[in-house]
C-alpha cells in the first residue's frame, strides 16, 4: 500500500508542477503577452486523460473502500469524487478553447 500512496504523491506533485506551468501561461495571456498555446494544449491534454485513466480509478477504489469501512469518511470521499468530475470537465472545456485558438 505504501508504494501506491507514494505513486499518488508523485502524481500529485507532477500535477501541481503542470498546473503551475499552465498558470504561468494564463498569466502571460492576462498581461497581454502571447502564451505558449502548444504547451497549454499539451498540459491540458495530459491533465484530461492521464488522471482519469490511471490515477483516479485507483484513488476512487480506495476512497470508496474507506467510505465502506468508516461512514464518517463519506463527506470527504464524496467531495473528492465531485472534484474529479469538476477537474475533468473544466479541463476539457479549456482544452477545447485552446484547440480553437490553435486552429485559428
Amino acid at each position: 500500500m505504501t508504494h501506491i500512496i507514494d505513486n499518488w504523491r508523485q502524481d500529485h506533485a507532477n500535477f501541481s508542477q503542470l498546473l503551475d506551468l499552465l498558470e504561468a501561461q494564463v498569466k502571460r495571456f492576462l498581461e497581454a503577452q502571447t502564451p505558449n498555446y502548444d504547451l497549454m494544449s499539451d498540459i491540458l491534454y495530459y491533465m484530461t486523460h492521464y488522471p482519469d485513466i490511471f490515477h483516479h480509478p485507483k484513488e476512487d477504489l480506495v476512497s470508496a473502500r474507506a467510505k465502506e469501512l468508516d461512514a464518517s469518511a463519506g463527506v470527504v470521499v464524496d467531495e473528492l469524487m465531485r472534484q474529479h468530475v469538476v477537474l475533468r470537465e473544466s479541463g476539457e472545456k479549456l482544452f477545447e478553447l485552446i484547440q480553437g485558438i490553435l486552429a485559428g
